[in-house]
């Protein structure tokens, strides 16, 4: 982008780019002005429960353009976390189709009962029922390795409001089992870094763009890439301009009409 000093972006998705089925105002714009002036886009995203291929297509659906080979989920890292460090467990799975075929694409065996797991991965499950709980609290405390996609308190919906997110149901089994998981998504910054080796830039050439202090802000900011806090999602301006440093903005920008000036 003329002007700028920064033409490398990772956005967040909900909340920054939609909210549900709604682009955020000035989404399609924004992206599409930095392509336009040679800017690299990826999408880094906490929600598990689509696959990459259906993030990029719900992306284009909105006029947003976006390829799969753009997008990381959480999903994917979690799939990618356990091929390195536990392969050949079977998991047994809260979470959508997106989570199971990370997963599964990754070589790792999702069983339909939690007695057969030596994993158990929990992510935002729209379809939780209270047995699933039962399964996951009994395979953690007979000592399979309990991993989460995220722990995101709320998802935003498109009408402003939000519902339950991945880490409420995170948070059950925390309390039921009194064990703590293996978290892979934001504030892990891994995945800012490896989309930045991925673009062979330095972390400080790097902008990410999010709505959550405690996940998106906080990876920037352990990453080392311009954090940029978006007012379309969760977090307010009071918020920002109080959070402590380990997850303070550097920019807080209403919209994302105001982005390009954030990158200079």
């Amino acid at each position: 982008m003329a002007g700028t000093s920064i033409t490398h972006v990772i956005f967040d998705l909900d909340g920054v780019l939609f909210r549900g089925s709604k682009p955020t105002p000035w989404a399609v714009e924004a992206v599409a002005h930095l392509r336009q002036h040679g800017g690299r886009v990826a999408f880094l995203t906490n929600n598990s429960s689509r696959h990459r291929r259906d993030v990029a297509g719900h992306l284009r659906d909105l006029g947003i353009e976006a390829d799969e080979d753009e997008v990381m989920t959480s999903g994917m890292a979690a799939a990618l976390h356990i091929r390195q460090n536990w392969p050949g467990r079977a998991a047994y799975v809260i979470g959508e189709r997106g989570l199971t075929a990370e997963l599964m694409e990754q070589g790792i065996p999702v069983v339909e009962h939690a007695t057969d797991a030596g994993l158990v991965v929990v992510g935002w499950d729209r379809g939780l029922t209270f047995d699933k709980l039962v399964q996951a609290h009994q395979a953690i405390v007979a000592g399979a390795v309990f991993v989460a996609t995220n722990r995101d308190s709320s998802y935003p919906l498109s009408d402003g409001r939000t519902c339950p997110g991945a880490g409420a149901l995170v948070a059950s089994l925390v309390t039921s089992t009194g064990l703590e998981p293996e978290c892979v998504g934001k504030p892990d910054p891994g995945g800012m870094r490896m989309i930045a080796m991925r673009w062979g830039v330095e972390p400080g050439q790097v902008a990410a763009v999010g709505d959550r202090l405690e996940t998106d802000m906080a990876a920037a900011r352990a990453c080392g890439a311009r954090a940029i806090l978006v007012l379309t999602g969760i977090a307010s301006r009071t918020d920002g301009e109080s959070a402590p440093p380990s997850m303070a903005p550097d920019v807080i920008i209403d919209d994302l009409s105001w982005l390009p000036e954030a990158l200079k």
